[in-house]
């Protein structure tokens, strides 16, 4: 029997700001327990970019939003019908410690503009 295509999703989540030790910790372990691909520009301002079955990230982006957020905003989302992200670059899961706004907000304007980041 064949199974329905699963459809898979990136996205993009941009955050007034994420310093918090404890919330970088939540993201990455709950992206991690649903096989999720990402990554995580801490600092001012915050992009999460996640990526998987459509459905996984729906669940987790639901569960990251019942963290108390100043401003949690998703502004970019790509889908592709197929088993992988070919039409993406793809990346691991990494988390990176704040670097400064400014590498931030140049990545948060990429996104935006559905740059490859």
């Amino acid at each position: 029997v064949d199974a329905a295509p699963q459809t898979f999703t990136r996205e993009f989540i941009l955050f007034h700001h994420v310093y918090s030790a404890q919330k970088r910790k939540h993201i990455v372990t709950w992206a991690n327990e649903a096989r999720l691909r990402g990554f995580l520009l801490a600092g001012k301002p915050g992009l999460l970019c996640v990526e998987g079955p459509e459905s996984a990230v729906r669940d987790y982006v639901q569960q990251v939003r019942r963290l108390p957020w100043q401003r949690m905003t998703s502004k970019v989302t790509h889908k592709a019908a197929h088993h992988c992200l070919d039409d993406f670059a793809r990346f691991e899961w990494a988390a990176q410690k704040p670097r400064g706004a400014e590498r931030a907000a140049g990545c948060a304007e990429r996104a935006w503009l559905g740059v490859r980041v």
